[in-house]
C-alpha cells in the first residue's frame, strides 16, 4: 500500500487547456525539463548580456540587443536568481545606451554649412538643436536665413551668437598688442556654455581644420576646457572638422583629443563625403 502511495505521489497530474484528459508525467521529467529550459535561458541571457559589454554604447545596437532578450525570454519562467541577472542587465542597458549622432546627417549638416560659408577659409560653429535634427532622415538645418546672418558677422570678423543662444560661430581674430592671432575655436570659449546649458538635445562643434596640437590642443590659448564641457553635456554631442591640421600629423591629434575627453566622439567630415567618419575609422 505505502508503495502505491509512493509510486502515486511520484506522477503529477498536467491537464491540457481545452481537454478533459489527463496527462501524468513523472516529477523526475518534469524537474529535468525545467532544468533544461533554465539553463538554456541562462546561455542566452549570458551571450546578449556579453553584447553590450563588447559593441559601442550606441541606441540602434542596444536595441536590437534588447529585442533579442525580449524573443529570447518571451513565455519563460526564471527562478529568483535569474530573474536578478535580467533586471541587471535591462538596469545596465538604459545607463548604457547612448545615442550618437547619425554620420550621414552630420556629413549634410556640414555640406550645407560649408557651401555658404566653405571661402572665408577657417572657421568654427557650434549649434544646439533637437536631437531629431541629428538623426537619420532629418534634414532642413541649417536654413538659408540663419546662413546668411552668420555669414554677416564672420565677414565682419565678428563672434556670430544667435538670438536663441543655440548657434555661435567665429573667424580667427587678431589678438590685440601682440600682432598674433586667435584661433576660431578658442573665441567660443565664452559663449560655449549658452550652448550646453540646455540639455537633452544634440550639440555638434564643427571646425574646418582639426584643433591643432601646438596651440588648440595644448599652449596658452588651448581649448581643452572647451572638450571636456562638451564631452559632460547630457544629450547627443559630437566635435567634427573637415581635414587635419596640414602641420599635424594624424595620429598624434587623435590620440591628444582622446587624452583630453576620450568619451567624446569625434568625426572627420571630408568634403563630397556621403557621411562622416569616427576618427578609428579612416577614409580609403
Amino acid at each position: 500500500m505505502a508503495a502505491a502511495i509512493r509510486k502515486s505521489e511520484s506522477r503529477v497530474l498536467l491537464t491540457q487547456a481545452g481537454n478533459a484528459d489527463d496527462v501524468a508525467v513523472p516529477v523526475a521529467e518534469c524537474s529535468s525539463a525545467r532544468a533544461a529550459e533554465e539553463g538554456w535561458s541562462s546561455v542566452r541571457i549570458k551571450s546578449i548580456f556579453f553584447l553590450f559589454l563588447i559593441t559601442p554604447a550606441s541606441l540602434q545596437t542596444h536595441t536590437t540587443s534588447l529585442n533579442l532578450l525580449i524573443s529570447a525570454t518571451d513565455n519563460m519562467v526564471f527562478t529568483v536568481p535569474l530573474r536578478i541577472v535580467l533586471l541587471g542587465l535591462l538596469h545596465f542597458s538604459t545607463c548604457a545606451v547612448e545615442e550618437d549622432v547619425d554620420p550621414t546627417t552630420l556629413m549634410k549638416i556640414v555640406t550645407t554649412f560649408q557651401k555658404k560659408l566653405c571661402y572665408m577659409g577657417q572657421y568654427a560653429v557650434v549649434f544646439r538643436v533637437e536631437k531629431e535634427t541629428c538623426l537619420r532622415g532629418s534634414s532642413g538645418f541649417p536654413d538659408q536665413n540663419l546662413l546668411v546672418l552668420v555669414e554677416e558677422a564672420l565677414q565682419k570678423n565678428e563672434v556670430y551668437q544667435s538670438a536663441n543662444l543655440d548657434l555661435i560661430a567665429a573667424r580667427p581674430g587678431e589678438v590685440q598688442h601682440s600682432g598674433g592671432r586667435e584661433h576660431s575655436e578658442h573665441r567660443l570659449m565664452n559663449d560655449l556654455k549658452n550652448i550646453l546649458n540646455v540639455e537633452d538635445k544634440c550639440v555638434v562643434y564643427f571646425t574646418v581644420n582639426s584643433p591643432c596640437l601646438k596651440t588648440c590642443l595644448n599652449g596658452k590659448y588651448n581649448i581643452q576646457a572647451s572638450l571636456t564641457q562638451l564631452k559632460d553635456y547630457k544629450g547627443i554631442k559630437a566635435l567634427a572638422f573637415q581635414d587635419f591640421w596640414k602641420y599635424d600629423e594624424r595620429q598624434e591629434v587623435i590620440d591628444k583629443l582622446k587624452e583630453i575627453a576620450r568619451d567624446l566622439t569625434y568625426y572627420q567630415c571630408v568634403r563630397n563625403s556621403a557621411e562622416c567618419k569616427p576618427l578609428h575609422v579612416a577614409y580609403t
